[in-house]
């Protein structure tokens, strides 16, 4: 099965309102809201009709029962339309994240690059996206919910109601912005502690399953030590936000608090006026609550723009110390004969470009940098080569594959990349580790005769 990869405009398309699917979510969250807002109305006009003794009471509280109850359907309708927009967002992650990806074939070997990418790719990334989405979701939902009861209770009770829910967003706002910077910062340090948590979670697995005693105490050791790391941080993060939540509740309850004393004591004459501001005050603080977790959610931002500066990791390019390659140590062979080259990686890049097909041999001792050279090889040849390490799953395992040796699997290997004729340059890191005399000879006497139809480039494990 081919994989479609995404190019920036198509993923900018999925993650935007151009997605229909967000769209959908978008439009039933509206009416949603829309009709909470037509409750309150509702619920005014039937305490006001009360007070008056008018024959309509049961008609506006009938609506109001209505207006309860059909909020639910756009409500399910939008939390489903989200979630989907949120999976295909993963999917779209996943399958853009490889090619969009600097890193190059010679990070390949760097283990600490390999864990956190993968940590990133597997949990770090589609976990983000999940509460991304969620987080949009309810910020859509509280805002909007704030914006049309705010509207509501401003027709129905007083203006004064609405300016001082006004007057307490600013304040949350403000507060915001203020500490958003902090909070950025801590929120950062909690998620690269994540991170490194789950890379490390990859690395020990192996070692845990070969039930080793004294290899399990040293591995869950360090696992618990970063796993203590993790949770004074996340302890630090949420004391933060709980001052912050109760800092923000005292602010946005004032102004609020001020403006229905003083409705009360302005229209303590009028008994119908004060019938329809008593009868809305449970919703007129429930209403400041939603202004809470609005301002909340906004200062909540600099947590997600936190774990986006880690996120964004995966796809910066750092410089990395590049392995030294000893190349007075390195020989190079062509159909079993010796060259001679001054400038080993450049002169082989070269002859390899533009000479024809054939098998050549990279020979060294340990530690002279063959892997190395193979793999800036790998770069320099870019998609037109593909790089076999020793051991690895680079190539997806068919399920016929169970049960075959190490010698068969080779073999399946190199039959596969063979089907590719995109594929000009094979190379080959120790293919013949792990293989015993009768597998390496019928494995040597395969890539001979792929080397006839394509450039084969090997390091070999065996002394030959």
């Amino acid at each position: 099965m081919t994989m479609t990869i995404l190019d920036g405009k198509t993923l900018y398309k999925r993650a935007s309102i151009k997605n229909k699917n967000f769209l959908i979510g978008l439009i039933s969250l509206f009416v949603q809201q829309i009709v909470v807002a037509l409750s309150v109305f509702f619920l005014e006009k039937s305490v006001s009709e009360l007070t008056l003794g008018s024959s309509n009471v049961l008609f506006w509280f009938e609506a109001y029962i209505v207006a309860l109850v059909f909020p639910y359907i756009p409500g399910f309708i939008s939390r489903y339309f989200f979630d989907v927009w949120a999976i295909d967002l993963i999917g779209s992650f996943q399958r853009s994240a490889i090619p969009y990806s600097p890193y190059t074939a010679k990070d390949f070997s760097r283990i600490d690059i390999g864990k956190s990418k993968s940590a990133i790719f597997a949990n770090t990334g589609p976990s983000l996206i999940i509460d991304g989405c969620l987080y949009i979701q309810n910020f859509l939902g509280r805002g909007l919910n704030s914006i049309m009861t705010m509207i509501a209770v401003a027709v129905v009770v007083s203006p004064l109601i609405a300016l001082s829910y006004s007057v307490s967003l600013l304040g949350c706002v403000l507060f915001n912005v203020y500490f958003s910077g902090l909070a950025k910062y801590r929120t950062t340090l909690t998620e690269k502690a994540r991170v490194d948590l789950t890379a490390h979670a990859f690395t020990i697995w192996p070692h845990i399953t070969l039930g080793n005693r004294l290899s399990n105490t040293f591995w869950l050791d360090l696992f618990e030590a970063k796993f203590e790391k993790l949770l004074v941080l996340f302890k630090k993060e949420e004391i933060f936000r709980g001052f912050s939540g109760c800092s923000m509740a005292m602010i946005s309850l004032l102004p609020t608090t001020l403006a229905m004393t003083y409705l009360i004591f302005t229209h303590r004459g009028h008994i119908a006026y004060l019938g329809v501001l008593f009868a809305s005050s449970p919703r007129i603080f429930q209403l400041l609550t939603m202004l809470v977790d609005f301002s909340g959610l906004i200062f909540a931002s600099s947590k997600y723009i936190g774990r986006l500066t880690v996120l964004k990791t995966f796809f910066d390019h750092e410089k990395y110390p590049e392995n030294n390659i000893s190349y007075n140590l390195i020989h190079i062979y062509f159909n079993q004969e010796s060259i001679s080259l001054k400038n080993i990686f450049l002169e082989i890049a070269t002859l390899i470009k533009k000479g024809s097909v054939g098998r050549y041999l990279i020979k060294g001792q340990n530690g002279a940098g063959k892997t190395t050279l193979l793999l800036k090889l790998k770069d320099y040849l870019g998609s037109d080569a593909f790089y076999l390490p020793a051991t690895s799953d680079v190539l997806v395992a068919l399920e016929s594959d169970h049960g075959l040796s190490t010698g068969e699997r080779k073999r399946r290997e190199l039959y596969v990349l063979l089907e590719d004729p995109s594929i000009k340059y094979i190379l080959l890191d120790e293919w013949d580790a792990n293989l015993d005399d009768k597998n390496t000879e019928k494995l040597d006497r395969m890539i001979e005769e792929i080397s006839h139809k394509r450039t084969v480039i090997e390091v070999r494990h065996r002394k030959i």
